[in-house]
């Protein structure tokens, strides 16, 4: 029996990556957002679920290697030590395209005065403001006091707010009570702590952008050393 081995994927090149741009709605996980981006791309050609502009592109790739962020290694574009080291630091939500996808998505119902300009920054302080809230240091005696039993997930009032403490992959760590999906908030309960610390994914509803209330599944991903709730595909 012949045995095949996976190839990696080859690294972009300029015009791959530009071509990728256009398309860029496949690696959006929401399908909400997914269908918005491609329903603001139907009648342009070459264009489906895409982000930027033809007039654009060029220059968000220009701009990262001028940063430093991206260099040209022959025809290939790769990321550079300070790109890595950068993103490996970043909250999960400042990572996933969904965030960017939705940002476009309002961005253009704002040229087609659909949305005012004020959606938009109200979307991305909601999003900052979710990433502080994960990532403060936590001192609070409470917390670093208390000692779990196996399986044991406490919840905890402080004037940071409210977390839960449970064991996730063998480790002691804190869990947010709220955060912020996109526009909607999210509230954990205790029984859901619980399952999210076991490893379990757990239903979440939420509503789409016509109002219609739909179920969702999540999970808790480890981000150094922050918990981060995601979506699951």
């Amino acid at each position: 029996m012949k045995k095949n081995e996976s190839k990696p994927k080859p690294r972009y090149t300029p015009g791959t990556l530009l071509k990728d741009m256009t398309s860029v709605a496949k690696y959006v996980q929401d399908e909400n957002i997914k269908k918005l981006m491609k329903e603001k791309d139907k009648d342009k050609k070459g264009e489906n679920g895409s982000i930027g502009t033809p007039a654009t592109r060029d220059s968000i790739i220009d701009n990262l290697i001028n940063s430093g962020y991206l260099e040209l290694n022959g025809k290939n574009i790769i990321s550079t030590a300070k790109a890595r080291e950068f993103y490996s630091k970043l909250p999960y939500e400042a990572k996933s395209i969904d965030n960017t996808a939705l940002w476009y998505v309002i961005q253009e119902d704002i040229k087609e005065n659909k949305k005012e300009a004020k959606d938009l920054t109200n979307e991305v302080l909601n999003n900052i403001r979710n990433i502080i809230s994960q990532s403060q240091n936590f001192k609070m005696k409470e917390i670093e006091k208390k000692e779990l039993l196996p399986g044991e997930v406490v919840e905890i009032n402080s004037k940071n707010g409210v977390f839960f403490k449970g064991i996730f992959e063998n480790e002691s760590r804190i869990l947010s009570k709220k955060y912020q999906y996109f526009d909607q908030e999210i509230n954990i309960t205790k029984k859901q702590a619980e399952n999210l610390f076991k490893g379990k994914s757990i239903d979440i509803k939420l509503k789409s952008k016509s109002g219609q209330e739909y179920k969702a599944k999540f999970k808790l991903i480890l981000n150094g050393k922050w918990l981060n709730l995601a979506k699951e595909k």
